[in-house]
């Protein structure tokens, strides 16, 4: 496999005669079976060839140690980006060695209190039926409050007290926004109020934790203008095969208010063509929407279907343009929105691919739509969480602020 991605004689006899060759070898044909592009596997030949060569020179010759000089093959190159990208694929190449356990997958060494935080995980899941993401995010920042508690010299859980408990909050409250900090005190003071139940510590120090003050739709949810929407889709390059991908993601967003995680999920069988239907099925509050499919947004990803789409098994409608061509995620579609932003000229703090969903609502109000309706049609079952879109009614708020005997400018 790797003689055959090179037609220059000398660089053959390079592959024929590198110690690495049958872990490249075999690493290619995993990714050529992935359905990887040719001129892909030709660029990472040339990568892991010259890392070989970089290990050899500088004395190691078993497969085992490659592993701990991954981050000085990356630093002979003073871009920061190339950096990057050579430890995105030295790490996968790593990992496809360990999976297929041709090199030993190091332990990382334990954290302190690791214990403590299993059987809190053990809780989470048993006593609070607690979901895997959710307990992820907690035991994970209990282990970072653990490793403070760890390095402050304290050795045993017992010995915690509230003043090592504000000085953690105090170095975290100096990194994180105060709506963060609402989240991670009243994480912390479940953590704490679960050792003071299981007789670990011997005060209940969780009482005396005060979160940062929070006020219910403090904040006005930032939206686009129909000037900054059309902005955005013309900046998007439709003559490429991921440029006809990002403007019919992002259409969909601009036109029905959706999530990014809706329009990441979206499945070829959500789209009706005979009745011109789209149906948005995993929502967030668990129900289904139907919506009129607008002929804009259908010819889009019709086109995006038929000239730019790579051939997949998946039922997903968009998919990634690298093997193994995986559906889109939504982080992916809030980077493809942000990269349009930033090419229009939008960069203020906030703005992200939801700000097309509070752009849809705005221009709803502007209708005179019921808040009901704007409720159905965002596919909330609560009108309260429909309320807080209230705040981008700028026609009728200003007509509210109005005093007898003054005119609208």
């Amino acid at each position: 496999m790797l003689e055959t991605l090179f037609k220059r004689r000398p660089k053959i006899l390079e592959a024929q005669q590198c110690w690495m060759r049958d872990s490249i070898d075999s690493y290619l044909e995993n990714l050529a079976q992935k359905q990887h592009a040719n001129y892909s596997l030709r660029n990472k030949a040339y990568l892991l060839l010259r890392f070989a060569a970089f290990v050899q020179k500088h004395g190691c010759c078993e497969i085992s140690e490659i592993v701990e000089w991954i981050g000085a093959f990356a630093e002979q190159h003073e871009n920061r980006n190339y950096q990057t990208a050579i430890l995105q694929e030295m790490r996968r190449f790593i990992r496809y060695l360990q999976e297929e356990e041709i090199i030993p997958v190091r332990v990382p060494p334990q954290a302190p209190f690791s214990d403590v935080v299993c059987e809190y995980e053990e809780f989470l899941r048993n006593r609070c039926n607690m979901s895997q993401p959710g307990i992820a995010s907690k035991s994970g920042f209990c282990q970072r409050f653990l490793c403070h508690v760890h390095d402050s010299g304290i050795r045993q859980v017992k010995a915690i007290d509230l003043g090592v408990v504000q000085k953690f909050i105090i170095s975290e409250g100096n990194s994180h926004t105060r709506r963060t900090m609402i989240t991670y005190c009243s994480v912390l003071r479940r953590f704490l109020s679960y050792l003071y139940w299981r007789g670990e510590i011997q005060r209940d120090i969780s009482l005396l934790i005060i979160s940062p003050k929070s006020y219910k739709h403090e904040r006005c949810p930032k939206f686009f203008t129909d000037a900054q929407i059309s902005a955005v889709l013309s900046s998007v390059d439709r003559q490429t095969s991921i440029g006809m991908r990002n403007y019919a993601m992002i259409l969909l967003l601009a036109t029905y208010g959706l999530r990014s995680k809706e329009v990441a999920q979206l499945r070829l069988d959500d789209i009706d063509w005979r009745a011109e239907k789209l149906h948005i099925r995993r929502r967030k509050s668990g129900n289904i929407s139907t919506y009129p499919l607008a002929p804009s947004v259908g010819e889009t990803i019709l086109c995006y279907l038929k000239n730019s789409r790579p051939k997949s098994s998946h039922r997903q409608v968009f998919l990634a343009h690298a093997a193994p061509y995986n559906p889109v995620t939504s982080s992916a579609l809030g980077h493809a929105t942000s990269k349009h932003l930033l090419l229009c000229g939008i960069k203020k703090r906030g703005i992200n691919a939801h700000a097309f969903r509070y752009s849809c609502a705005q221009q709803l109000f502007e209708n005179d739509f019921s808040i009901k309706e704007i409720a159905d049609y965002l596919g909330h079952r609560q009108l309260t969480s429909t309320q807080r879109y209230m705040k981008i009614d700028i026609k009728h708020l200003r007509e509210v602020a109005l005093n007898s005997g003054e005119e609208m400018l």
